[in-house]
């Protein structure tokens, strides 16, 4: 049972956060929610169908979309950890100089272990500290 208070805390958790385009960890919770529909209201004595339904394609590739998006976010705070800068990008002043050094040497790592030329220019052309315009990402 622990297993699905903790479903469903995630579920509320994830129904009302801001998405910022993203669905996929709400839908990710929400098959695992069908997928443990009979546990949930086996309680009640009476057999419910669960009103949702995803195909086994749908449910497998966003699963898969899931566990990426859990690996890149990962990524992204084991970097920003490594710099020292907060998930809003922002620096103390008299830090600044110390934590753009470290930025550089992880670009400079991180264009070194490419493993080809194209990598090589995503990373350069998307790098995630650059500043960029949100409005090209809308």
């Amino acid at each position: 049972m622990n297993g699905l208070n903790t479903l469903r805390r995630k579920l509320f958790y994830h129904a009302s956060e801001p998405w910022d385009g993203d669905n996929v960890t709400l839908k990710a919770d929400l098959i695992s929610l069908t997928e443990k529909w009979q546990q949930l209201t086996s309680s009640s004595g009476s057999e419910v169908p669960c009103p949702l339904t995803f195909s086994e394609h749908e449910a497998a590739a966003c699963i898969q979309l899931d566990k990426a998006q859990v690996e890149a976010d990962e990524q992204l705070q084991a970097c920003r950890e490594a710099i020292g800068v907060g998930t809003e990008g922002w620096v103390p002043l008299e830090f600044y100089e110390e934590v753009k050094q470290r930025e550089v040497k992880l670009k400079a790592d991180a264009l070194d272990a490419a493993e080809s030329e194209e990598e090589r220019a995503r990373t350069r052309e998307h790098w995630i500290f650059d500043d960029f315009c949100e409005e090209d990402y809308l």
